[in-house]
């Protein structure tokens, strides 16, 4: 049965397809105005991205439209494309049946940001590649909005297509809408759609979110930006907080994670920190890296998060020098307890025997010492750090990455006040948060 989101929404039932946004008459001024055709489509292969194509005559100067910063008016819908939003890459030229010189052009179509005046009252967006972790319908809310994501009639059939093929599908809708019912300016939709793309991100664990919004009011479409940020194309077994299909947590804990992050990604201090570790968990997670490369981000990223943390809560700048005199895995330990998120790898065999083989001293043979041992023998390779990482072996990697992504997952859900269940990425159990469970972490 089609999702009544579906009429709202443009053509998408064809995974790894262009997307068609518009058809149509164009206009361009060189200064004078010309008439010619074209379309806007997003474009999902290689990447999503958004392209413009149109037909110009040669002789009447096409080429003066982006050198002396003219503009492109879409016919019916009288959109205005400045030279600032349209980066052409191709022009081909033909010639017509009356022996006319024309130009095929193609090129890039940037987001529109013009958006501060533009009113709605709901906003209807796209999802691309997210999995089937929670029922056909999820509904999450603030204090201010509400959003309601639906699968798309077809999900079955575009998952298998994207799995085979790496590749892009929209698999899910959403509508946002202010609680109140009252309209809203498309900027401040803009603002709550970003963070919902990097809270589904987190929990998808690849970048994915809302992308190709489309704005109404009283049914009347008043915003269409085209708009397509980053999107990672699909990888079979890539999971985030939440598993990928008939996972535990309910609705009510999701929403304790979204109102959480929503909280904290409205503070101008900790919103850019979310983002960046999340997009780094993100750039680990999905394994297309290469391992020791992961290996360096995930410190990097658990660095990122230390720092976070200290600069917030302690405005004591002696605490700062003292903190940047530790040694790394002391940071990232310290930060962990804090977190009362535990550091032993007791139920790791292959991480304790490369640490009793490594360490010789009273360094505590834990995760953030395996991570940063390792780490180190990586970025300094002198003979006497490649051995550490020569004896190691891809296992030991694989295993020291996947504690690091536990420790990044679980610090983020600690910051945002999350108390429930999340998908260990050492076991694969989804199991209560430690800090719920009154755990206090281990030296």
């Amino acid at each position: 049965m089609d999702s009544p989101l579906e009429s709202f929404a443009y053509p998408i039932s064809i995974p790894n397809e262009n997307i068609p946004l518009w058809d149509g008459e164009f206009e361009y001024y060189t200064p004078d105005v010309h008439k010619t055709t074209g379309k806007v489509f997003a474009r999902m292969l290689p990447s999503p991205d958004v392209r413009i194509e149109f037909e110009g005559n040669i002789g009447i100067g096409i080429d003066d439209v982006f050198e002396r910063r003219e503009k492109l008016r879409l016919g019916s819908i009288g959109a205005l494309l400045s030279r600032g939003r349209t980066r052409l890459d191709s022009i081909s030229h033909y010639n017509n049946e009356e022996g006319d010189i024309f130009n095929h052009c193609k090129g890039d179509l940037t987001l529109d940001l013009s958006n501060e005046q533009i009113e709605c009252d709901k906003v209807v967006f796209h999802i691309p590649n997210y999995i089937d972790n929670y029922p056909s319908e999820l509904r999450l809310t603030d204090n201010t909005w509400e959003i309601v994501s639906v699968k798309v009639s077809n999900y079955k059939d575009i998952k298998e297509k994207i799995e085979s093929t790496a590749g892009f599908g929209i698999t899910h809708l959403g509508i946002l809408r202010r609680l109140d019912g009252a309209t809203f300016k498309a900027s401040d939709a803009e603002t709550i759609l970003i963070k919902l793309y990097w809270f589904l991100s987190f929990a998808r664990g690849s970048v994915c979110g809302p992308m190709l919004y489309i704005g109404s009011l009283n049914n009347i479409k008043t915003w269409e930006p085209w708009n397509v940020p980053l999107q990672h194309p699909w990888k079979k077994g890539t999971h985030g907080w939440m598993s990928s299909k008939n996972s535990t947590i309910n609705e009510t804990a999701i929403n304790q994670a979204f109102q959480g992050f929503i909280r904290k990604s409205t503070d101008d201090y900790w919103r850019p920190c979310l983002f960046q570790a999340i997009h780094w968990y993100t750039e680990v997670n999905r394994s297309t890296i290469v391992l020791e490369g992961a290996i360096a981000l995930l410190q990097l990223d658990l660095e990122l998060i230390s720092w976070a943390i200290l600069e917030e809560t302690s405005p004591d700048k002696t605490k700062f020098e003292s903190f940047d005199k530790m040694k790394a895995h002391e940071k990232i330990r310290d930060t962990l307890k804090r977190l009362s998120i535990p550091t032993d790898i007791d139920g790791i065999p292959l991480l304790n025997q490369y640490l009793d083989e490594i360490i010789t001293d009273d360094t505590p043979k834990d995760g953030p010492t395996a991570i940063t041992s390792l780490r180190n023998a990586i970025v300094h390779p002198r003979k006497n750090k490649r051995s550490k990482i020569e004896s190691a072996g891809n296992e030991v990697k694989y295993a020291a990455r996947a504690v690091g992504l536990n420790y990044i997952l679980l610090a983020l859900l600690k910051i945002i006040g999350y108390n429930g269940k999340y998908l260990n990425h050492n076991s694969w159990n989804e199991e209560p948060v430690p800090w719920s469970r009154g755990l206090d972490s281990k030296r």
